[in-house]
């Protein structure tokens, strides 16, 4: 019995240890394979073409590609649901697409893969949102869907939080570009250098990344100064 007890102990063990490397592997061959961003800069204010070049500009930094974000919010089978609606990628964060397409053109979008059983819909449906405040959405309200897919960005059972509906993002939806009115941009993907060779979730990607982080974050002062100048400057004259 306590033969059996060891050996089992041991199996078990074994299986738990070999199974921590194999997700790690696994992990990063799906970060590498989409691309996937290593820092993101979000602003209360908006980011612009001026800081998609500074940034681009600080050590370390590989690639900086720029795209937009809302929450908005769809009601499917009498339930009102949070979808962050984001702008589709260019060379970072790639959708790996499971059924139809990728949108290709203002009408269309591509939904999360967890939000296909749970709307009921299917490639060809049409989709609506709203804002979810008191104010009218600028973007185009209604969407053909082209098709579903899973995204790098979101890799666990949980799509955020939000300030909207429930509170918590049920998923998301992949737009064109186009369809965002506004004239900045609500976030900027990074990429780091040293970081694409590294095993993600080890110490030595941290190692890789965290020095550009902070040379990022240096920048923050100055371009939240410049932005904040650029957003009062009319109204101040």
């Amino acid at each position: 019995s306590i033969f059996l007890i060891v050996a089992l102990g041991v199996s078990f063990f074994s299986g738990l240890r070999s199974t921590e490397s194999d997700m790690r592997y696994t992990g990063d061959a799906f970060s590498d394979a989409s691309n996937l961003m290593d820092i993101r800069v979000i602003s209360t204010m908006g980011l612009t073409d001026d800081d998609v070049e500074a940034l681009s500009q600080v050590e370390g930094i590989s690639g900086a590609e720029p795209g937009y974000m809302k929450d908005v919010i769809t009601k499917q089978n009498e339930t009102d649901y949070v979808v962050e609606l984001l702008s589709m990628p260019e060379k970072m964060n790639q959708i790996q697409v499971t059924e139809g397409r990728l949108p290709e053109n203002e009408n269309e979008c591509l939904l999360d893969n967890r939000l296909k059983k749970a709307f009921e819909v299917k490639v060809g449906d049409t989709i609506s949102f709203v804002s979810g405040t008191d104010t009218e959405l600028s973007e185009q309200t209604s969407y053909t869907v082209t098709g579903f897919g899973d995204s790098p960005l979101f890799i666990s059972m949980e799509r955020g939080s939000s300030m909207i509906g429930s509170g918590q993002i049920n998923g998301f939806a992949i737009v064109q570009k186009d369809v965002f009115t506004q004239d900045y941009y609500t976030q900027i993907y990074l990429t780091a250098a040293d970081a694409y060779d590294k095993i993600a979730f080890t110490d030595a990607y941290t190692q890789a990344v965290e020095p550009v982080q902070k040379r990022v974050e240096a920048l923050e002062e100055e371009r939240c100064q410049a932005r904040y100048d650029e957003v009062t400057k009319e109204p101040r004259q």
